[in-house]
């Protein structure tokens, strides 16, 4: 058995952990992923990619492929029992990306 030398543990192969994961492996530093499922699949509990998220995945490259098959979301609504409460302005944010990205699942 061999063993390597792991910097850092990341639990949980969803978005965040994946798109770590990948930004680590992209700066040389070793990670390992811990993931409860045992195959991929299933779907992913994320709603969608924020403006944060896509901002940091601009140096690799990824924003630009996740966006060209994305969904650009600029306004959310808030709903309880099929009655609206209210609304979420993404396009409001003073950011690069005002919206949230969803993908297909």
């Amino acid at each position: 058995m061999t063993s390597a030398v792991i910097d850092v543990a990341i639990v949980g192969a969803g978005p965040v952990g994946t798109l770590l994961a990948a930004e680590l492996a992209r700066l040389g530093v070793a990670a390992a992923v811990i993931e409860q499922r045992a195959e991929a699949g299933g779907g992913s509990r994320a709603v969608g990619i924020h403006a944060t998220a896509l901002a940091a995945m601009e140096a690799s490259g990824a924003t630009d492929r996740l966006l060209a098959d994305a969904l650009r979301v600029r306004v959310g609504e808030a709903r309880r029992r099929g009655r609206t409460l209210g609304e979420v302005r993404f396009d409001r944010l003073h950011a690069r990306h005002p919206f949230v990205a969803t993908l297909p699942q």
